[in-house]
This record gives C-alpha cells, sequence and structure tokens, in this order.
C-alpha cells in the first residue's frame, strides 16, 4: 500500500508540474511587459504596478497617457482581460508566474475598465449605484468598490 501511496503522490506532483509549466509558458518577460502569447497581449509589468493607487478615472487617465517600452496605446484591461493572468493555484499570490511586480502588503486590488450597476430598493427609497469592478490578486477574487477609492493599476495593450 505504501508503495502505491507514494506513486499517486508521484503522480499528482508530475501533473502539477507539467500543469504549472504549461500556464506560465503563454507568457513571456519582455522588459517592463509581460506578453500573453495566446492573446497577443501585453501587460505592464514594472515598479509602477505595485507603487501607483489611484482612482478608477485616474487609472483610466494614467493609461492612457502611459508610455512603456515606446509604446503609448495602453488602456484599463476589462475584467475579462484580468481574469486571463489570474492564476488560482498560487497561495496568496494569485497572479500568472511571469509577473514580477504585484503589491503584497495590501489586499494586491487592482482596477478594471468595468463597471457593476446595482439597484437597491427599500421602501420608498430606490438607490442606484454604479460600481468598478476589480481583481484581488494575492486570492484571485473579483469584486467591486466605489470608484472614489483607490486601487492600483496594471495596463494593458493590444
Amino acid at each position: 500500500m505504501q508503495k502505491n501511496t507514494k506513486f499517486k503522490y508521484f503522480l499528482k506532483m508530475t501533473l502539477f508540474f507539467l500543469l504549472s509549466n504549461t500556464l506560465q509558458a503563454e507568457f513571456q518577460k519582455i522588459g517592463e511587459m509581460v506578453k500573453d502569447t495566446q492573446t497577443g497581449l501585453y501587460w505592464q509589468d514594472n515598479n509602477d504596478t505595485n507603487n501607483t493607487l489611484l482612482t478608477w478615472q485616474g487609472a483610466i487617465d494614467y493609461c492612457e497617457t502611459l508610455n512603456l517600452e515606446g509604446k503609448d496605446d495602453w488602456r484599463l484591461p476589462n475584467i475579462n482581460e484580468l481574469r486571463t493572468i489570474i492564476n488560482r493555484t498560487q497561495p496568496e499570490q494569485a497572479i500568472v508566474n511571469r509577473f514580477e511586480y504585484l503589491e503584497k502588503n495590501d489586499h494586491a486590488i487592482y482596477w478594471s475598465s468595468t463597471s457593476r450597476n446595482v439597484h437597491i430598493s427599500i421602501g420608498s427609497y430606490n438607490i442606484d449605484r454604479s460600481y468598478r469592478v476589480f481583481v484581488e490578486f494575492d486570492i484571485g477574487a473579483i469584486d467591486a468598490d466605489l470608484e472614489t477609492k483607490s486601487h492600483y493599476v496594471r495596463c494593458l495593450r493590444d
């Protein structure tokens, strides 16, 4: 029975290793960017990505004016694009391994360009709110917040 258990463990570890290498192979570090070789998207990956806290509109403006690696066509990614760099197999840092820069002392919350509208009705009170969607990369969660809050930014270009 002991040999069978060791074999199962070896098989699991081999599959995990092969799978994690496959996931990593989809991304390539190029200077201050990470390229997703499957989608052709380029992600900002420099010191600004873990030092720049901005409101949602500030994040949009920052990306639209970013000049990085000689490129000036950056934008704030939508939530579906941000999902492509979540890696939930890594505890406490749920981002693809090729990224060097990620805020580690906070909740690693990064804005997306996606909005979520919420309607709340309590008795005769009706409240319509628009929230902005983010990814929390320390745990791989997706949530939303008021656009006046400050969170981190990771820009994207096609």
